[in-house]
């Protein structure tokens, strides 16, 4: 259940941040959110280990390799636009098993653009579909 729409931590440019990211979210696990600051669209994602899950995010030939497999909307867009046109908040902190469900309340509440299935924990439903 989410009690606060307020993010807990706000990075608006994750493409000079990578190092604060990835020490202040080491070993946490927690829902996020990508916003494409040219249009507006957001994907929700959760991990078990945030820091580790950002650095896919990091990697072009990590995120080539998904949307390979999956067509990742995110990962699309993300190599399309540059994570320079990106804000990346993280919506809640929470327990590794609590996050699929969190996830999914968060899918529902924000109507995620990138989300293409709207299913938590899905990885066609998480990153699937076309990116801008």
């Amino acid at each position: 259940m989410i009690n606060n729409l307020k993010p807990v931590a706000t990075y608006e440019n994750p493409d000079v941040q990578q190092d604060q990211i990835y020490f202040e979210n080491k070993g946490k696990a927690g829902i996020y959110r990508w916003t494409n600051k040219l249009n507006g669209k957001i994907y929700i994602g959760s991990s078990v280990d945030l820091s580790t899950r950002f650095r896919f995010y990091y990697s072009e030939q990590s995120m080539e390799n998904n949307i390979k497999n999956n067509k990742s909307a995110i990962y699309s867009s993300i190599l399309k636009n540059g994570i320079l046109n990106f804000k990346l908040e993280i919506l809640v902190y929470c327990e590794p098993e609590e996050c699929i469900e969190l996830e999914q309340d968060w899918i529902d509440l924000l109507k995620a653009d990138y989300n293409i299935l709207r299913i938590a924990g899905s990885c066609l439903g998480g990153h699937t579909g076309g990116g801008n």
